[in-house]
């Protein structure tokens, strides 16, 4: 028997008193054959109305209808480098925004949220999933979330020059014209 969503909320509603739940989902990026989606999802349940926004990315080549992960994109061996600039890229967003403080530990992972593409680059987005701090914001220029942008410029290393990405680097200039 098939769950629709509005048996689940009642459900959930039901078991967690004052539950609540929204969610969107955004158009990101779409363009040679890439298509990147960000669903917002947000809900409060308990007897104080404890807030929650998560983000999930997700990416899709629109030739096959797969949805792209990271391996698909960037080279073999990318997992240590790639954090290495996601590592950079959240300390340029945090001191582009002193109200979140320090979020991610010493030792920051990538987001449980995935990424998405934009005109700009790869966006990691941290929610309180990775950052139990961002579900109580203490400053009032503080959202509930912190993007990460990661460009296509400083991911040239890293990127399949025959994968999916490659239409968009050679738009970009950063690879020579077939």
């Amino acid at each position: 028997m098939p769950l629709h969503l509005d048996t689940l909320l009642a459900r959930r509603q039901q078991q967690y008193n004052r539950y609540q739940f929204h969610g969107f989902t955004d158009v990101v990026y779409n363009g040679n054959n890439l298509f990147s989606v960000m669903r917002v999802s947000s809900f409060q349940q308990g007897p104080y109305y404890e807030p929650h926004e998560w983000y999930d990315g997700a990416t899709f080549d629109l030739r096959t209808g797969q949805r792209l992960r990271l391996p698909e994109l960037l080279v073999s061996d990318y997992k240590n480098r790639l954090l290495k600039l996601f590592r950079q890229g959240l300390q340029r967003a945090l001191a582009a925004a002193p109200g979140y403080g320090q979020l991610g530990g010493p030792t920051p992972r990538l987001p449980t949220g995935g990424f998405v593409l934009t005109p700009a680059g790869l966006v990691f987005t941290y929610d309180d999933r990775d950052a139990p701090s961002l579900a109580k914001p203490r400053n009032a220029q503080a959202d509930r979330f912190l993007e990460v942008v990661l460009t296509y410029e400083e991911l040239l290393p890293l990127i399949r020059r025959k994968g999916p990405l490659a239409p968009v680097l050679r738009e970009r200039g950063l690879l020579p014209k077939k």
